[in-house]
């Protein structure tokens, strides 16, 4: 017989092959995800929401790449639940790419002096 603890219920570690690495490499990653990530601060909650809009104004890409086992037949066909953007080909280097352009605008677009994604030290 087998018992369950806690951490069965309340986190879960993920396996991600293409996951950002520091200093920006790409590669084999994991980490461990709460079941229950529920934020209440209003403040967090703004930040989130402020985060997202600018994220989403500069740093949106027009397509998205077809993901790995899906059928070719939906290249050029639109995403689900992304109005406007369509489903392209890629391979891992064109992925790869993506990812780290999407870091690199990140830094820029949220980064402030002296925040937790800026360079330079206040």
């Amino acid at each position: 017989m087998t018992y369950l603890t806690l951490a069965d219920f309340t986190q879960k570690t993920v396996v991600n092959s293409r996951m950002l690495q520091p200093g920006g490499g790409v590669a084999m990653g994991k980490y461990t995800r709460r079941a229950k990530n529920i934020v209440s601060s209003p403040g967090l909650i703004a930040r989130t929401k402020w985060t997202a809009a600018n994220m989403r104004a500069n740093c949106s890409l027009p397509d998205k790449c077809l993901p790995r086992g899906m059928s070719e037949a939906a290249i050029g066909m639109p995403v689900p639940g992304a109005p406007g953007k369509k489903y392209v080909a890629c391979d891992d280097a064109e992925r790869e790419r993506r990812l780290t352009a999407a870091r690199e605008c990140a830094i820029r677009v949220l980064a402030t002096r002296g925040g937790a994604y800026s360079r330079r030290a206040a």
